[in-house]
């Protein structure tokens, strides 16, 4: 920050002391638009839920995420009980080191009875849009995924079960849902239909996280080792791209990317030089993949 941004913070953090949290908030929103300061982003964090503008704060710590859970997972905590976010927190709880774990825990599942009780029709609802998914856009099912992170852990597990088995469902959101319920350590063999079309049965705890994929790590090593020092642009393009290819062929990522080496050539070629001409018969499989991954991609955005 520079001088008169440090000014306007202090400007910020006495006005939050003082309890006036609309002025240290809107103070604090301009800072975050300038700078790129992760006091700004903390104390925001606190101003913006002590105003109790719940969603913004929301907004917020997904955009910081890592730093905000690293730093302070109290509010995050906090944050997600407020937007009653159920299962992205019990997510968070059952991977994460949080301070007075079962406390957290009684709180969300006191939390979702109240919930159940008071909300009957609109967790109905919302588990019937769940169910139903598959019969809209993409990124409608974008936004009922997310709608259903408000349900409750049962009626959640059914609705993302149900869901697994929808050819209809974008196969980036069946595996999120795979992964999610990995992720709460749900311990029965689910069914799944994978982007080949058939369908699979898993043991959830056998799977691996679809970021800790060996096959994954050693692409973004050999994108590091091409590009990191060199070209920091096309660094980021292909990075992005092997996480996208990660997050469709999960949870077969290890046994799809076969020789990492190969892929990233095959990635390069696809989005940075399409007339690039490499003497390579693996490629040429590969290739039918990107174009596969491509199709799914292009689904979210219609």
């Amino acid at each position: 920050m520079n001088d008169n941004q440090k000014i306007r913070f202090k400007r910020a953090q006495n006005n939050f002391k003082k309890h006036a949290y609309q002025k240290s908030s809107q103070e604090l929103l301009a800072l975050y638009d300038e700078v790129d300061d992760d006091q700004v982003v903390d104390l925001l964090g606190h101003s913006l839920f002590n105003e109790k503008k719940y969603v913004e704060s929301y907004r917020l710590v997904e955009d910081n995420f890592n730093y905000l859970v690293e730093n302070d997972i109290e509010l995050v905590v906090n944050i997600y009980l407020k937007n009653r976010k159920f299962i992205p927190l019990r997510i968070i709880v059952d991977t994460i080191d949080v301070p007075n774990k079962n406390d957290v825990e009684q709180e969300i599942e006191s939390l979702e009875k109240i919930n159940n009780a008071q909300q009957v029709e609109s967790n109905r609802a919302n588990l019937k849009h769940f169910m139903h998914m598959g019969g809209e856009s993409g990124i409608t099912q974008r936004d009922i995924m997310e709608k259903a992170e408000e349900l409750p852990y049962n009626q959640y597990l059914k609705g993302a079960q149900f869901n697994l088995v929808d050819p209809d469902v974008n196969p980036i959101w069946r595996n999120q849902l795979l992964n999610n319920l990995a992720k709460l350590k749900f311990n029965q063999p689910v069914k799944f239909v994978w982007m080949d079309g058939k369908t699979y049965t898993v043991t959830l705890d056998q799977l691996v996280d679809e970021l800790d994929s060996p096959a994954y790590q050693e692409m973004q090593k050999i994108i590091n080792n091409r590009y990191g020092q060199e070209d920091p642009i096309r660094f980021q393009q292909i990075s992005q791209a092997a996480e996208y290819d990660a997050q469709v062929l999960y949870p077969f990522i290890d046994k799809t990317i076969q020789d990492p080496e190969v892929w990233v050539t095959a990635i390069h070629r696809h989005i940075i030089n399409p007339n690039m001409v490499v003497d390579n018969n693996k490629l040429g499989p590969v290739d039918r993949w990107l174009e596969k991954i491509d199709k799914i991609m292009n689904l979210l955005l219609k």
